[in-house]
């Protein structure tokens, strides 16, 4: 099976964990210039969610044949499917520059 970072021919300024975008609007162009640390661009979002539909769709399936499914998997599952449907979620900056990353990644601390 080839990889997502295959389907796309490698060219100049790319890297190797995504594919510099050349084609965005200048709004997005500009925003690394103005926010210059990683502080700067942080979003913060504070609500509630209610999960009584999740919860029993989760106590369901550990009756059924997966006792060691969790709230956390239904999330990280939530997470992937958002991003795979919106792409624009899923760069990255370096350098001053915009990239897209070739595949989904998960990193838990």
């Amino acid at each position: 099976m080839k990889s997502a970072a295959n389907k796309y021919r490698r060219r100049w300024g790319d890297r190797p964990d995504g594919r510099k975008l050349r084609t965005l609007d200048p709004l997005f162009c500009v925003a690394p210039h103005i926010m210059r640390q990683r502080s700067g661009s942080s979003n913060f979002f504070s609500g509630s969610v209610d999960i009584t539909q999740a919860d029993r769709y989760i106590r369901d399936k550990r009756r059924e044949n997966m006792p060691g499914l969790g709230m956390l998997h239904f999330f990280i599952a939530a997470y992937i499917r958002t991003v795979s449907q919106k792409p624009a979620l899923n760069r990255f900056v370096s350098g001053q520059k915009i990239y897209a990353r070739f595949g989904i990644d998960i990193n838990l601390t």
